[in-house]
């Protein structure tokens, strides 16, 4: 998989991310080191144990990652969630974390395809 085909495939902006970085290869590198960051299973941690600090901490700092690597539809996704940690109230989350753990967990895949 192309990495344009793989930006495609995630509901991502390949332009947005040249504009930034111009190397393919960089990009790439950026993007495996999305599968070291400890975020995601910070997040699941925090929402397991019910402890919306660290959950709202942990799906900050991925909204961030995604946004610097232009993974736009998984970006929406966690500025919905980040918002309603900002402001919890009820089991209102469970549906969105589970929206954001599914299109995480498709990211890593594609990741794996990128040639």
């Amino acid at each position: 998989m192309t990495i344009e085909e793989f930006y495609k495939s995630v509901g991502g902006s390949i332009e947005s991310i040249k504009e930034r970085i111009p190397s393919t290869e960089r990009i790439k590198k950026y993007l495996k080191m999305l599968k070291l960051d400890n975020s995601m299973a910070n997040l699941n941690e925090a929402v397991r144990t019910l402890n919306f600090t660290q959950a709202f901490e942990a799906i900050h700092t991925l909204k961030g990652v995604s946004a610097n690597l232009s993974l736009d539809d998984f970006y929406k996704s966690c500025c919905v969630l980040t918002e309603i940690f900002r402001h919890y109230n009820g089991e209102e989350y469970l549906n969105e974390y589970k929206i954001v753990k599914e299109k995480y967990e498709f990211i890593i895949k594609q990741i794996e395809l990128i040639d």
